[in-house]
């Protein structure tokens, strides 16, 4: 037995090491928002630049355009000749048409035979692609030679738009194939995660994930695999999902609907990426603690009560 004021020798005993694990089945939803995950000070990418400097430069010309067209005066005839120039506008804009619509028709033929074929072997494939080029250039042909009829038994023109007008009419189809192929690109982005969600069974099977001090083990029941903290360079919350990116530019998605079993498994899963990854980013969390609200006394029972006697 120990002496009064002596110091006791049993010590606390250590704190556990973290450790969390995880069981969940990705969904197309937790990839798309994972892999899409970016940080604040994220720097668009050189393509995103480059697209960038296009426009920039388009906008500058439609701007000098319309400043040449301002200042433009008409200057009258020294001769007086009154003889009119008479300009058929379908000879410009007929060329620039077909020459988008045949682009865009083998560009779309392109895309649609990819996602048709997605599922057949390589031979297959490519004969696919082979008779969708022939379709569309049957189709591109056909419109040429329709255009080229229509336009010799067309009646002479009555319409007789300005230079100015005629320039920006003669652009607006190579305009509208950018504008597609800008949306085009963007559905493609987020189909990508879906196909390989579709393609890959390893990504539809049940996994356990165990996150500790030394890194993350995988377990899918057809795989086991351990990464080090040292492999990821970066980490992401979102509002659904931890996006952990690796050396190699892969990313491992930890969706927030595995933790929701106990309160603190967040906070302990930020540690753990806090602690092993150098580069963190989380949402921002409110501080402070919780108050409990006071009802008020009604004023009835309040006056029941006697003033105190100094």
């Amino acid at each position: 037995m120990s002496e009064p004021g002596a110091s006791s020798s049993v010590l606390p005993p250590p704190p556990l090491p973290l450790r969390v694990t995880l069981q969940f089945t990705y969904t197309p939803e937790d990839l798309i928002e994972g892999c899409g995950a970016r940080p604040k000070a994220h720097k668009p990418s050189k393509n995103v630049k480059f697209f960038g400097w296009i426009v920039w430069g388009m906008a500058l010309a439609f701007f000098v355009l319309l400043t040449r067209q301002a200042r433009q005066m008409p200057t009258p005839n020294p001769s007086g000749d009154k003889t009119v120039v008479l300009i058929d506008p379908w000879v410009t804009l007929a060329p620039s048409a077909l020459s988008a619509i045949v682009v865009g028709t083998l560009f779309a033929a392109l895309v649609l035979s990819e996602r048709r074929n997605a599922k057949l072997s390589p031979p297959q494939r490519a004969a696919s692609a082979n008779r969708a080029i022939r379709v569309a250039l049957v189709i591109c042909a056909a419109s040429v030679i329709a255009a080229v009829f229509i336009l010799a038994d067309a009646s002479p023109p009555t319409w007789q738009p300005s230079h100015f007008l005629l320039t920006l009419l003669s652009f607006a189809p190579w305009f509208l194939v950018l504008v597609a192929l800008i949306l085009w690109g963007t559905r493609a982005a987020r189909r990508a995660v879906r196909t390989a969600f579709e393609k890959r069974p390893g990504f539809r099977r049940e996994r356990t994930v165990e996150l500790n001090s030394s890194g993350i083990t995988t377990d899918d029941g057809m795989m086991h695999s351990h990464s080090k903290w040292q492999r990821y360079d970066r980490a992401l919350e979102t509002a659904n999902t931890f996006a952990l990116r690796d050396e190699n530019g892969e990313t491992t998605v930890l969706p927030k609907r595995a933790m929701v079993d106990r309160p603190d498994i967040i906070l302990t899963v930020r540690a753990l990426l806090n602690n092993g990854i150098a580069d963190c980013e989380f949402l921002v969390q409110p501080t402070g603690f919780e108050v409990t609200p006071i009802p008020a006394i009604p004023l009835s029972e309040s006056s029941s009560f006697s003033r105190p006697v100094v």
